[in-house]
């Protein structure tokens, strides 16, 4: 059983209208921290309770800095959406929407499922590799 603290329900709250939302957008509907957000959502797409963008997307940042004038910035971002039960990825205007699950299963079956996997000795702290083999799966008979 997943516990849910306060930030969580409220970042569901806000993400009940099915329209994606930025961080910022979500810690301004909120009202909480950006850290609480952040920290947040991340659990919340760990957890498969919400869909983030596949791809980061990028934005031109201007600051105001007082004396030093404007600074000027690129931001890269993720929009969430909340995630419909038993839907695993989701296209939105053109942006595909994941679960954290649906992004590394395919490096799992290309990179993990192979037999002979390459693996740190934790017996020698030389540096030294070797080879290890994954135990094959075998059908009770």
């Amino acid at each position: 059983m997943v516990r849910s603290g306060p930030s969580r329900k409220l970042i569901l709250a806000a993400l009940g209208d099915n329209r994606p939302k930025s961080c910022r957008e979500i810690v301004r509907d909120t009202r909480l921290s950006s850290s609480a957000v952040y920290n947040a959502l991340y659990l919340c797409w760990r957890q498969g309770l919400v869909l983030r963008t596949k791809k980061p997307l990028y934005e031109r940042d201007r600051v105001f800095k007082g004396r030093d004038g404007l600074s000027q910035t690129t931001r890269s971002f993720h929009l969430y959406v909340f995630r419909p039960e038993g839907v695993d990825s989701l296209s939105i205007n053109a942006r595909a929407f994941r679960t954290l699950l649906s992004l590394i299963l395919p490096l799992w079956r290309a990179c993990l499922l192979p037999l002979v996997l390459l693996r740190r000795s934790h017996r020698r702290f030389l540096g030294s590799w070797r080879l290890l083999r994954l135990p094959t799966l075998r059908p009770a008979a």
